[in-house]
């Protein structure tokens, strides 16, 4: 339900360990201005309105958090999607600047396909003690998605291979399937498929690009691509 007066929320707040957030938050002031995402346009425990949302699980890159999308969640709950992006433990922000992060290997993918799954069993499960009870049983579970950034990407691919209840996965500027990642099988993924390419991307450069392209060709459903530019 429309919430009135409600301020924006400093997104450290979302993080309930207090070294954490102190942490993160010196990440943010010395950030540039205009890149990270500091507030939230959301109420904490609102009252919610509607029934039987669409689900879509978001997975982070390589060394981040569930924050790195904030800007796309927010965004897409707008348009009446339910968006569940939990932190990859033991691949994220914490151990990338402890110098103890996973590394690009199966065992690390597979563990991160696992946290969705078990994330999505919880979301979908009417009994979960770990939702509040307002949100218990207001997921439609013939509607699931998934969106990952970069290591996400793989991530998201490998749970559409895997688990049936996707029904639709994007990728966001990084390949699914390459030499450097070599997990999955584009023809393996049998649910519609977007791929963004980030076209002056700095991080997979234009090799990579090249290898989402080639994903793009090799998709075994029906598939689009979008070249961003800028």
């Amino acid at each position: 339900d429309a919430p009135t007066g409600t301020p924006p929320t400093a997104i450290g707040a979302y993080l309930a360990d207090a070294a954490q957030r102190a942490r993160y938050d010196a990440l943010l002031d010395a950030a540039p201005a205009g890149c990270p995402t500091r507030v939230l346009g959301a109420l904490r425990d609102a009252i919610p309105a509607g029934d039987r949302w669409p689900v879509l699980m978001l997975s982070h890159c390589h060394g981040c958090l569930r924050f790195e999308l904030a800007a796309v969640a927010e965004h897409l709950a707008t348009h009446g999607f339910a968006i569940v992006a939990p932190d990859h433990a033991g691949n994220s922000l914490w151990e990338a600047l402890d110098g103890e992060n996973a590394p690009f290997t199966a065992e690390t993918l597979a563990m991160r396909v696992a946290d969705i799954r078990f994330v999505l069993d919880r979301v979908l499960d009417p009994t979960a003690a770990e939702l509040p009870a307002s949100l218990r049983g207001r997921f439609d579970a013939t509607r699931v998605g998934m969106v990952g950034h970069s290591f996400g990407s793989v991530t998201a691919g490998a749970v559409a291979r895997d688990d049936d209840r996707i029904r639709a996965v994007a990728g966001l500027a990084a390949p699914m399937e390459s030499p450097l990642l070599p997990f999955l099988v584009m023809e393996d993924i049998r649910v519609p498929l977007l791929l963004a390419v980030a076209m002056e991307d700095n991080t997979i450069e234009e090799i990579g690009n090249d290898y989402l392209r080639e994903n793009f060709e090799n998709a075994g459903s029906p598939a689009w691509r979008l070249d961003l530019a800028d």
